[in-house]
């Protein structure tokens, strides 16, 4: 599963600060010189080569929102709306959508707080997400679909059952 956020946030990992299997494999990796103090890479890619909290540099960490505009238009392409539906997404359960114009994609994924965004499952302009925050930390689904001005105009008019089916109906 891909993590969304994490693979467009940055940080500097401080190479003499790894255990020196880690160092070697990192220095392979990215094809470093022996010399080189750090190297920048995902929060994602800290993750997966399970490299300690201690050998990154705090000061360093930096969320590209450039990235993640580039990485939802390959994953929806480009249109001139996106809908964002979230199910049972806060602690009382509670579902809701949102519209967003294309030059806002990014609002289809960042919140006001902390969230884990894991993408599930592609469709085609579409896909599925499980979001995980404070507020649900099992996480909930999330769907993100790219759509028409003439799928915006009668969704936009729809009940939230609407919506939800045709959120759905996507994968």
């Amino acid at each position: 599963m891909k993590n969304i956020l994490a693979s467009c946030t940055f940080v500097d990992v401080i190479i003499d600060e790894l255990p020196e299997d880690l160092k070697q494999k990192v220095i392979e990796a990215y094809e470093l010189e022996e010399d080189e103090p750090v190297v920048r890479i995902t929060e994602e890619e800290v993750d997966y080569l399970e490299i300690p909290y201690e050998c990154l540099d705090d000061d360093s960490w930096d969320f590209n929102t450039k990235k993640l505009s580039y990485v939802l238009h390959d994953y929806l392409g480009k249109h001139p709306w996106y809908l964002v539906v979230a199910k049972h997404c806060t602690w009382n359960g509670m579902s809701g959508y949102k519209f967003f114009r294309d030059t806002h994609i990014v609002n289809t994924v960042t919140r006001d707080y902390d969230i884990t965004l894991l993408l599930e499952q592609r469709g085609k302009d579409a896909i599925l997400c499980t979001e995980s925050s404070h507020d649900v930390p099992q996480g909930s689904s999330t769907y993100i679909i790219g759509i028409s001005e003439e799928e915006y105009e009668r969704l936009s008019e729809a009940d939230y059952s609407e919506i939800e089916k045709f959120a759905e109906s996507k994968f």
